[in-house]
């Protein structure tokens, strides 16, 4: 597998930042509407972010980050090892694991290609917030679909498109 390039994770790890730094900023933000396309991305992600803790349905002692997790952050060696509480408590994990997990959530919310090999062997589909609602349980899907209100439109309308059909 293909090592990705030092600027794209330089990029995603600017963009991780930027997350970080407006989700820690407002504490109350889920109190009120985001108007602002920055922080109504990082709501997006941080919704993201507690799907990726919540058990896929077809591995019920799997977290579904498991099916979208990089090589470059995470190993299946590790992710195996992690296997025992579902669904997670994202702020149990180390700082490393927590890194790896909003990688993800911010390659999934943003709508593009994932950039980087995934660990499992699964074709990366072309709607990931769909496949995401898809492997998740029926009860963690509709939370999912609740959240994602304040989220912006072409988000909620990709999730959405996983309540139609599946993804591969």
């Amino acid at each position: 597998m293909s090592q990705p390039d030092a600027g794209a994770i330089g990029q995603l790890n600017e963009q991780l930042l930027q997350v970080q730094n407006i989700l820690a900023a407002d504490p109350n933000r889920g109190k009120r509407g985001a108007s602002d396309d920055a922080v109504r991305l990082a709501l997006t992600i941080e919704d993201v972010l507690w799907a990726l803790t919540r058990a896929d349905r077809a591995f019920p002692e799997r977290l579904a980050y498991e099916a979208f997790a990089f090589h470059v952050f995470d190993s299946e060696w590790h992710l195996a090892r992690r296997r025992s509480v579902v669904p997670a408590d994202y702020t149990r994990f180390g700082v490393h694991v927590r890194h790896s997990m909003m990688a993800s959530a911010t390659a999934i919310a943003s709508g593009d290609t994932l950039p980087f090999g995934l660990c499992l062997p699964r074709v990366s589909s072309d709607n990931e917030l769909a496949f995401l609602l898809f492997i998740l349980s029926e009860s963690d899907a509709q939370e999912l679909v609740q959240r994602s209100c304040q989220w912006p439109e072409r988000s909620r309308i990709a999730l959405l498109d996983g309540k139609r059909q599946p993804s591969s």
